[in-house]
């Protein structure tokens, strides 16, 4: 014989009103009964009856779902700054860092560059950034390039110079950033690119003298740059 349950119809449960009760679903191995529900927000949804009691508590079915989407997203959002270029900036990084599926993952995280534990938290990097220097027209750039994101190694630049400090390509022979070998002319070869653009700085007998010269280049097109 099937036990009757009390009829719930017209009761609310968080923002859930009981609107009548819904057809027994025999292929459950549960009794308990299931009721048709609205929402607040318009949707209808079928919730069983110890689910909805149990709001009372403090537990259970609350919402069509409608709520824990809006909790979400207050979380995500309570900083105000998702969507923003700043936003981006630091979730790029840490995409840089932590997923190997990211472009750019093999020279950040596959070669052991770090976030540190202060910048986990977007609050914290946003206070950072808008205390040294942070503007839209500018990016994040590691002073030394084989350094980790944090505090101490980081400033804010503009796209040429965070171009022009760049680590050595692991193909740079000479060690020098700027400076290559050409092997069929026995000479070492120096350039530096300044607003996009490639300035060739002369060809040379000795490393030195190419070193030099993209030293005077650096001092030149990039004054008061710590590298």
């Amino acid at each position: 014989m099937r036990v009757r349950h009390d009829d719930i119809t017209g009761m609310r449960f968080g923002r859930l009103t009981v609107i009548g009760r819904a057809p027994v679903d025999e292929t459950k191995a549960s009794r308990s009964s299931r009721w048709v529900c609205k929402c607040d927000c318009g949707n209808v949804v079928i919730a069983r009856a110890d689910g909805l009691k149990n709001t009372r508590k403090g537990e259970g079915v609350k919402s069509c779902g409608c709520l824990q989407k809006e909790r979400h997203k207050e979380a995500l959002t309570r900083h105000g700054y998702c969507g923003t270029r700043l936003y981006s900036e630091w979730t790029n990084m840490k995409s840089r860092c932590w997923y190997p599926s990211h472009r750019s993952y093999s020279h950040y995280g596959g070669r052991g560059i770090v976030i540190c534990d202060e910048w986990r938290d977007f609050v914290a990097f946003k206070d950072w950034a808008l205390s040294n220097g942070y503007d839209d027209a500018l990016t994040l750039d590691r002073i030394d390039p084989n350094g980790n994101y944090e505090p101490s190694n980081c400033r804010w630049v503009g796209r040429d110079i965070q171009g022009y400090n760049t680590r050595v390509r692991a193909k740079n022979s000479t060690g020098v950033s700027g400076v290559r070998y050409r092997a069929n002319r026995g000479k070492y070869e120096a350039c530096i690119v300044f607003k996009g653009k490639q300035y060739h700085l002369g060809t040379f007998d000795t490393l030195n003298d190419a070193a030099q010269a993209r030293k005077e280049a650096e001092n030149k097109y990039y004054p008061g740059i710590k590298i």
